[in-house]
């Protein structure tokens, strides 16, 4: 390694998550083992260019608009952060029930990571159902799936 090249070091303490939903109020997660976090995943759902051939070869290229998203939240089944989503999707559900769906999607998420400066932000975010959950000898991890109707990454 060069004597002047910079080094970056990456830590997972350095990623801070803040959730916020009139039903769970504002969750924040200051570092990402907080609280039971164990993983993040940020995906753009909408493929905004596709590229196909016709049957001369002549290429054609779609530009789709469209900022949704997924964010998956990976967490221990034991953690206060998965007893805090369940919260959520439970009175989003009791609400729906009751035929009010007015808070169905007004959910916001923001994920910073100081070290590389990166940001996504998230509105329009809503759990999309109770996870699957295994019960075995040691505490599993349960994915989250947030869906988001717009999602900037920065």
């Amino acid at each position: 390694m060069a004597a002047n090249a910079q080094l970056t070091t990456y830590s997972a303490k350095d990623c801070n998550v803040t959730i916020q939903h009139p039903l769970i109020g504002v969750l924040q997660l200051a570092g990402i083992s907080s609280n039971g976090l164990d993983q993040i995943t940020v995906e753009m759902s909408v493929d905004q260019t596709i590229i196909e051939n016709a049957m001369d070869g002549a290429i054609a290229v779609s530009v789709i608009p469209g900022d949704q998203g997924v964010i998956t939240l990976s967490v221990f089944q034991t953690s206060t952060v998965h007893q805090t989503l369940l919260a959520w999707v439970n009175g989003l559900k009791a609400a729906r029930d009751q035929g009010n769906v007015a808070q169905w999607a007004i959910g916001t998420v923001s994920i910073q990571n100081i070290v590389l400066g990166t940001t996504h932000t998230a509105s329009g975010v809503v759990p999309v159902k109770i996870p699957t959950i295994d019960y075995q000898k040691q505490a599993q991890k349960i994915p989250w799936r947030l869906v988001c109707c717009n999602l900037v990454s920065q």
